[in-house]
């Protein structure tokens, strides 16, 4: 497992798109999935989630999103 960090560029669609997955409650994998999708078609967003480190990079993106007040 690599421990370098992932980058990801957490943007308003990506930040809503992550938010109402969270409300309908589905299981990771499809979290994942539907995650994945946006970033393949945008890879300037950042890399696919491959790993539970990968998705940890992810979440720690958004949550500083959330923290500097961008919404």
């Amino acid at each position: 497992m690599s421990d370098r960090s992932r980058d990801y560029l957490i943007d308003k669609s990506l930040y809503q798109l992550y938010t109402r997955l969270r409300e309908c409650n589905p299981s990771v994998l499809e979290m994942v999935n539907a995650l994945n999708f946006v970033l393949k078609q945008y890879p300037a967003l950042g890399p696919v989630i491959a790993t539970c480190h990968d998705l940890e990079c992810f979440i720690e993106a958004v949550e500083s999103y959330e923290q500097e007040g961008a919404l």
